[in-house]
């Protein structure tokens, strides 16, 4: 059977315009850190996850980064695409989650088991980091764009009736 695309058919994710996208860890484990006191506290690979969204302007010249977090198992981000046609978001995303994929494995040696083994891979894979694809809205409004950027900042501190919780 063939998945279904979560992005909208007739929708150019080429143009201008800004994005809020949610990018899931593979069956959702908490891979990046964790919560305390309201406060997110990166493991190793959470740390690469943050280094990586903030480079992404250094590949995108035309993209934007406004507010984003990382998760214990989601990344959430605001990313604005300036010109038409120079960068698709799933080009963005897919090189984002690529990033993070290839600096933990440097980082392990190719195991994903992470320093110290604090935050090893719950599964039979551990290199493999995320889920496949990624959520995303458009962002239609400037009154949209602010509740969204009030989510984010607000994230950390409703993790435990978060969607994405696990405990």
């Amino acid at each position: 059977p063939q998945r279904k695309s979560p992005r909208l058919n007739a929708y150019d994710y080429a143009q201008s315009g800004a994005y809020f996208v949610t990018i899931c860890t593979h069956l959702r484990q908490c891979r990046f850190g964790y919560i305390v006191n309201e406060q997110m506290r990166y493991s190793a690979l959470g740390e690469i996850a943050a280094s990586c969204w903030l480079a992404l302007p250094d590949h995108f010249s035309t993209i934007e980064l406004d507010l984003w977090v990382v998760m214990p198992n989601h990344v959430h981000g605001i990313v604005v695409l300036h010109e038409d046609g120079s960068a698709r978001l799933t080009e963005v995303i897919g090189n984002y989650k690529a990033a993070v994929t290839r600096a933990w494995q440097r980082s392990t040696g190719g195991m994903g088991q992470g320093r110290g083994g604090i935050y090893p891979a719950p599964t039979n894979d551990p290199a493999r980091i995320w889920q496949r694809n990624f959520h995303d809205h458009i962002i239609r409004n400037e009154r949209a764009l602010n509740q969204i950027r009030q989510y984010i900042l607000a994230n950390p501190t409703r993790w435990s009736t978060d969607s994405y919780y696990r405990a």
